[in-house]
């Protein structure tokens, strides 16, 4: 009974959140805020969250979607969450919610450690008495995210670089934020043997996320999410992981439709990481840095 009220109110959220079946902006006219929401809010630790005041355009030599980040170095009049004036970053989001497909973007690194780079989907919801799966006793928060984040530490906590990038999946079922997929990938073994941020070129970032399904007769097809990567936007992206779901569904790969986000932010830890005060992306000795995008495309899976 619990599976089946689950699944209802899986469909009542694809019912809810119908969206057109492709996706495609290179922001050749400017940020179209019927499709994009520019992001002001903050998370990830004692940071200065992402401001809607660090997103623009410019249109020479092309048009590029600028995410500009603003590091300890930072003295400007740019002022971010809690009134911080450094480590303030920032984040666009669609406006329609996804319920699965392709996700691009075709996007160059800046090459300074302490803000990560990421591309990812996400939903969070945190549940109440009236839910059907609500439980006193767990924690009520389903996150639901699939994550590209750049640069990375290499697994030991010993060495940060743009070589490796962190991909994460929730799934969005389990209780609490804790239950989740990890893992650190090698970009240079996907890239001619050079970190995407030492050689300032544009790279494609994709995701293709499939959830569980039921299909017409009648037996379920377990869900997966593939993170690929192409060393230029115009060519077929590898698979570098692919994350295989389970039949029942209660696995790291999310089930609800979520909104596609772009962003750069600061990772920061209460205790000192690594000797310092600072995050799993490196300390940000810097003034300020940019993530360029140049283009954006979602393809949805046929019905």
């Amino acid at each position: 009974m619990k599976l089946l009220v689950f699944m209802c109110m899986v469909l009542l959220n694809f019912t809810i959140y119908a969206t057109p079946k492709s996706f495609f902006d290179d922001f050749s006219q400017g940020i179209d805020t019927t499709r994009w929401t520019l992001v002001n809010k903050q998370w990830g630790g004692d940071n200065g969250g992402v401001s809607s005041k660090n997103v623009y355009v410019i249109s020479k030599p092309y048009p590029t979607l600028i995410l500009q980040a603003h590091g300890d170095k930072y003295d400007g009049e740019i002022i971010g969450i809690n009134g911080k004036r450094t480590r303030i970053g920032a984040a666009i989001a669609t406006k329609n919610y996804y319920a699965s497909g392709t996700f691009s973007v075709c996007a160059k690194l800046p090459k300074v450690f302490g803000a990560a780079s990421a591309f990812w989907l996400f939903h969070y919801k945190e549940l109440t008495n009236a839910d059907a799966d609500y439980n006193s006793s767990e924690d009520p928060i389903r996150n639901s995210e699939i994550d590209w984040e750049m640069p990375s530490d290499d697994g030991s906590n010993k060495k940060i670089s743009y070589q490796f990038a962190k991909i994460n999946a929730w799934g969005g079922q389990k209780p609490g934020v804790e239950d989740y997929f990890a893992h650190i990938i090698d970009i240079q073994t996907v890239n001619n043997n050079k970190n995407p941020a030492d050689d300032e070129k544009f790279h494609k970032y994709e995701i293709i996320w499939q959830p569980r399904k039921i299909l017409s007769n009648g037996q379920t097809q377990s869900g997966f999410i593939d993170w690929r990567f192409a060393s230029k936007c115009d060519q077929p992206a590898k698979s570098v992981y692919l994350l295989k779901g389970s039949i029942s569904g209660k696995d790291d790969i999310p089930q609800v439709p979520m909104q596609f986000w772009l962003g750069i932010w600061f990772p920061v830890r209460q205790q000192a990481y690594l000797g310092q005060y600072t995050g799993w992306a490196g300390t940000p000795n810097f003034s300020q840095t940019q993530l360029e995008i140049k283009w954006v495309s979602i393809k949805t899976v046929p019905e």
